[in-house]
């Protein structure tokens, strides 16, 4: 008996997909509105095609299924592709493409998925009564608009487009100046506006590459794919090859699974990607393909100013970008681009892959929320968490450049896995610089004669494991310094914590807004949490009433 309690602990400790299942977890979605008809004359009852992104979705969908506002999809037909695809276009995210129709009840509800019998999380999802209209750069008549006679130009939508209405782009590449300015597609303040429950929506076919090219005219005059400067709209599911800008967004613009290729010259000095208002999304976006070697360019750019809400960038893996030390995702208002009698909002930075493996940058940077020094007007926290910082940081002449750094207002650093960086990890402080909270980072540097993190009497450090440099600092408490035992494998995109890292529960309690690492896994709130942008999940106990419960198992 004794041999056989022993097997089936050794199961339960190495076996988790054995022993038990994780459940799935939905992230985000290309759509938070559409509406359930209006697909084809010949299918009246057929509605928007909507994707979400999570993990632990299986690779078949058997007998799973999406829920919208209580009404289940069982049929095959209701979905798109391939379930549980993976790459499309986040390597460590998996995606289920779907199909409203005219059973699912109109107004504000949510999606969940049900896997083995066992529900997800819910996301926000509104049924609206939006128009739905096609574009297919290869079809040679004007066209109406329909999916069987598609318009042959997208400014055509912009004519007597209104709230909620939804344009699909068919497989093609799209390369001319369809409104005028130095855009393929430049959507005016004067153009009409979304709204939260009603969206205009710009995305991809589903099945299809539909590719948004500024790239190959090659000129400084014709330079952006989508520029919005109108408010709620969508652009999702697209790929872009960009001279300069990719995407630029207006207020309330959410920018969600594009492959965006951009910044051979970016004229400005901003990003591929760039929210310049209220309330914009980055989510889930492929950001690659930079090569100003520019240190004024960026993956992506939070700019402008954001006195009613702040932006989301989440999820985005941001690759192969040549922009010398500008780094990768920035904040920064400088200048005139806020009013000095406003007070910015929250941005929130999380759970995004950045890596400076081909080309090396800094990652993440907080640099300027034009503040100008009175206390009533003194920006928010922006929030950087749960991201992997992948071999950033530049080190030699003039002088060393972080993989991370905060030089202004205040910083709340939580749950970053900041690995091999080439010279120092983290740079916080400067002249604007106000406040900083740094707790739960990995911090490991393959220069060993660089400090890790500046002495700063404003930061607040704890719970950070150190490895890899020199003189911890002694101001950070309940900190580690050993090995962390993370490995990121880029090959087979899986980021693990070894079973015995010492990273696992050694962080403080978790936050409620982390309630997801970078691949899904749930953090626990008001509990331990693990140090770093990776979280372990500890199995349920045994059948039978056996009692042993395993610190941790591997869960990829």
């Amino acid at each position: 008996m004794l041999k056989v309690l022993q097997l089936l602990i050794l199961v339960f400790l190495v076996s988790p997909g054995a022993a038990f299942s994780k459940p799935a977890v939905l992230l985000f979605s290309d759509l938070v509105a559409a509406p359930n008809t209006g697909w084809d004359s010949n299918s009246p009852n057929r509605g928007a095609v909507v994707t979400v992104w999570g993990t632990a979705f299986g690779n078949k969908r058997g007998t799973s299924f999406i829920t919208v506002n209580g009404q289940r999809l069982s049929s095959d037909s209701d979905y798109w592709g391939t379930w549980g695809e993976t790459g499309k276009p986040i390597p460590y995210l998996q995606r289920i493409v779907f199909q409203l129709n005219s059973t699912i009840p109109e107004g504000a509800g949510g999606i969940t998925l049900t896997i083995n019998g066992q529900q997800s999380n819910t996301l926000d999802f509104n049924v609206n009564n939006g128009r739905i209209f096609f574009t297919d750069a290869n079809h040679g008549a004007v066209g109406d608009g329909s999916i069987g006679n598609p318009w042959n130009k997208p400014n055509m939508f912009l004519a007597d487009v209104k709230p909620g209405d939804i344009l699909y782009f068919r497989g093609g590449v799209y390369s001319e100046k369809y409104t005028g300015g130095k855009s393929t597609i430049w959507i005016r303040n004067i153009k009409t506006p979304g709204t939260s429950a009603a969206p205009i929506v710009f995305t991809g076919f589903p099945g299809e590459t539909a590719v948004i090219d500024s790239l190959s005219s090659g000129s400084s005059s014709y330079k952006s794919g989508i520029k919005i400067e109108s408010s709620y709209y969508t652009v999702a599911n697209l790929k872009f090859t960009s001279y300069s800008n990719g995407i630029q967004g207006g207020d309330y613009t959410r920018i969600v699974g594009n492959d965006v290729q951009g910044g051979a010259t970016i004229v400005d000095g901003t990003g591929i990607i760039v929210l310049t208002r209220n309330g914009g999304k980055v989510l889930g976006n492929s950001v690659h393909g930079g090569r100003s070697a520019n240190r004024l360019d960026h993956g992506i750019y939070i700019s402008g100013c954001a006195p009613i809400e702040g932006n989301e960038v989440g999820w985005n893996h941001v690759y192969d970008n040549s922009f010398d030390r500008g780094p990768m995702i920035v904040v920064n208002h400088q200048g005139t681009r806020c009013p000095s009698d406003v007070h910015v909002k929250s941005h929130y930075i999380h759970n995004n892959f950045v890596d400076c493996s081909n080309f090396a940058s800094r990652g993440i940077g907080i640099y300027d929320l034009s503040w100008d020094g009175a206390p009533e007007n003194e920006p928010e926290p922006t929030y950087v968490y749960g991201n992997i910082v992948y071999q950033c940081g530049i080190s030699g002449t003039p002088s060393d450049h972080p993989s991370v750094y905060q030089n202004a207002a205040s910083g709340r650093w939580y749950n970053n896995s900041i690995i091999e960086s080439r010279t120092r990890a983290v740079s916080i402080g400067g002249d604007r610089f106000l406040s900083a909270e740094f707790k739960n980072n990995i911090l490991t540097q393959s220069n060993s004669d660089d400090n890790y993190l500046n002495e700063n009497p404003l930061i607040k450090a704890s719970n950070n494991i150190f490895f890899g440099g020199k003189n911890p600092p002694s101001f950070a408490t309940n900190s580690l310094y050993s090995d962390p035992k993370v490995t990121i494998d880029t090959a087979n995109w899986k980021f693990t914590l070894d079973l015995y890292s010492p990273a696992i529960d050694s962080g403080t309690e978790g936050l409620a807004f982390n309630l997801y690492d970078i691949i899904g896994s749930n953090r626990p709130v008001n509990h331990l949490i693990d140090i770093g942008a990776l979280e372990y999940m500890s199995p349920p106990l045994p059948p039978s009433g056996l009692s042993i419960t395993p610190k941790h198992n591997n869960i990829e």
